[in-house]
């Protein structure tokens, strides 16, 4: 999982509209109000995390009831896909969600988006079941297609309130590492949904039956605990970053056996089919360990020891704040006899003690921080975002195109239908893998100390992106030539692993270079487009393409359905996606290159992309 995070330096974390610290008070009825509105982020981190993996579980679990679907409304592969794809598409407005968060709070963000993402689950549930008859079958396409648009921005709410509280009360020691959970939890969030729901099925119940659990977890994974544990927009304060390695260690801990769970059971459930012993007998104490282990984990740092150096170096600004204000009270007698020279030396010799500190502590941090902000309007004009688009949006689209088309893959190998599913439990274990370590080493690389050849210390996030680039190269190369089933596998794998690295560096390097007041609305922009652009671009345009153009040379299947056999099926595909991730090596350094000031050791406090 990488090296455990440092402890934060940064304390007194805050993201108001400006994007700057809080002005110092200006009166004792003032610096009271500011104390008493002093907190601990632990609470909202854990809220942020307990409502991560309700976004993954209903956005990425559409394979679990999409061939239920099919068969209850009598629907075409055409008009299922229509359904799957309006989905991701809503992603092009994901930015509106982002926009609210960041004017309206996180705490209503992540209220409201899980309260109308159990509204259309349950009513995507009840059409589903044909509960509601619509007199075309165009109707019910449209209906359910809208419905999952709602789905899709409902989860935006969520995830962009998460990466918000994650960003605004994280500190340079824990951010990464916070982020890299966080996306874990999302990656793993379908995986986990599915092995709740199989734990839990009754028999003789529908897959479409997963919605309405789906639904309920929304409720009380996301809008009860964001109105028990997050302030309100007005309410908003200075946030002391308490988080140590421990916390960290726990939550890793939690990932690597909600992993193993969902590999060993997808393992379990192939072996079963394959031997025609599948039972559906409920598995309660299954059910109930998970659950222990998802919230368990994340409400155990409520109770787990805090950064005690941050508690008490804030209580230590409060005795100094305390003295500030008797030096503004009228002076004693006593104190008129002072002269002004000596005030003068006394506040001269304050002042270079406190810049002497604040240079120690710039010295052990890279992180860049702002002088300014950027809006949506404002990070668009800049040419690192651009530069990310192009990175990202191939990168993302790679992996949907695994998750899109991978039973075909399978199938036109000629590979034993268990491969479909051992690949797809490796693919989601590998990218929440890749999630995680990917948050948690760029945090640590920034702190490397470097050598001579590197040029300078600390290694840019933007690093990442490169590896994830060349990593997908090797990915969808090996895919291309693929002769056997323990190559393909591993080439999934693999895949996997590159598509999960980018996910957490959208976050941390939009708040990194282009600031946390808008955070919301910039990162959302990256996470929509990127999903509705690779998608349509590498698993709609290119997969779908060459796969209809080779399968006019095959035969048809008895469903009328064109079917197509052989390496050729994808290796094109596999080969233009190889293609276009070395061009993301050469995008990914070029913003390397562009953003490497700003992550300098010595510009840390002054710079940003402008």
């Amino acid at each position: 999982m990488g090296n455990p995070p440092q402890e934060s330096s940064d304390t007194n974390l805050t993201c108001d509209n400006d994007g700057q610290a809080p002005s110092s008070p200006q009166s004792a009825s003032t610096t009271e109000e500011t104390t008493r509105r002093s907190s601990v982020n632990v609470p909202m981190v854990c809220c942020a995390l307990l409502a991560s993996m309700t976004t993954g579980g209903a956005t990425y679990a559409f394979g679990l009831y999409g061939g239920t679907l099919k068969k209850n409304l009598h629907l075409t592969q055409s008009q299922l896909d229509t359904i799957s794809t309006a989905t991701f598409f809503a992603g092009l407005l994901s930015w509106l969600p982002g926009m609210f968060i960041d004017r309206f709070g996180t705490r209503l963000g992540i209220s409201l988006g899980g309260l109308f993402g159990s509204c259309s689950l349950m009513l995507y549930w009840i059409v589903s079941k044909g509960i509601v008859v619509f007199p075309t079958t165009g109707g019910v396409v449209g209906v359910l297609s809208l419905l999952g648009v709602a789905t899709f921005l409902s989860c935006a709410l969520v995830t962009g309130s998460v990466f918000k509280i994650i960003s605004c009360t994280c500190g340079s020691g824990t951010k990464g590492a916070a982020v890299g959970v966080a996306k874990g939890y999302v990656g793993l969030g379908a995986g986990v949904y599915t092995c709740l729901f199989h734990s839990i099925r009754q028999p003789g119940s529908s897959d479409l039956d997963f919605l309405p659990m789906a639904a309920t977890l929304f409720i009380l994974a996301a809008s009860t605990p964001s109105l028990i544990l997050l302030p309100s927009a007005k309410d908003d304060g200075k946030v002391e970053d308490v988080l140590t390695p421990l916390h960290f260690r726990v939550l890793y801990t939690a990932l690597v056996v909600l992993a193993a769970i969902v590999v060993f059971t997808s393992l379990k459930e192939l072996h079963q089919s394959h031997s025609k012993e599948h039972t559906s007998t409920p598995n309660y104490f299954l059910a109930a360990f998970i659950l222990l282990l998802w919230t368990g984990s994340i409400g155990a740092q409520m109770f787990l020891p805090h950064n005690e150096r941050v508690i008490e170096e804030e209580e230590e600004a409060e005795d100094d704040q305390e003295e500030h204000e008797v030096l503004l009270q009228p002076p004693s007698n006593f104190e008129a006899l002072e002269s002004p020279e000596r005030i003068a030396s006394t506040s001269s010799d304050d002042n270079d003690e406190s810049s002497s500190s604040a240079a120690e502590t710039n010295s052990q941090t890279t992180v860049a921080y702002s002088n300014t902000n950027k809006n949506l309007y404002q990070m668009l004009q800049t040419p690192e975002a651009w530069l990310m688009v192009w990175t990202t949006t191939i990168l993302v689209g790679a992996g949907t195109v695994e998750t899109n088309n991978l039973s075909q893959m399978v199938e036109s190998l000629h590979y034993s239908p268990d491969v479909t599913s051992a690949s797809l439990a490796l693919f989601s274990v590998a990218q929440a893998l890749g999630r995680v370590m990917t948050g948690s080493m760029s945090e640590a690389a920034l702190n490397w100390k470097g050598n001579e050849w590197s040029g300078y210390e600390g290694i840019p996030r933007p690093f990442f992106l490169v590896v994830a680039s060349a990593l997908g190269i090797v990915a969808h190369a090996m895919l291309a030539l693929s002769v056997h089933e323990s190559m393909f596998v591993f080439g999934v794998t693999l895949s996997g692993f590159s598509f999960g690295m980018v996910w957490p560096m959208m976050v941390l390097i939009v708040g990194d270079l282009f600031g946390t007041a808008h955070v919301g609305a910039n990162y959302l922009f990256f996470d929509g487009f990127t999903s509705a652009g690779g998608t349509l671009l590498l698993s709609k345009v290119v997969a779908q393409n060459v796969y209809e153009r080779h399968a006019e040379h095959d035969s048809n299947d008895d469903s009328g359905n064109e079917v197509c056999y052989g390496q050729a099926c994808f290796e094109t595909t596999h080969l233009i996606i190889s293609v276009l991730s070395a061009t993301c090596v050469v995008s990914s350094m070029a913003m390397l290159r562009r953003t490497r000031h700003a992550y300098s050791r010595h510009n840390a406090s002054t710079s940003r992309i402008d």
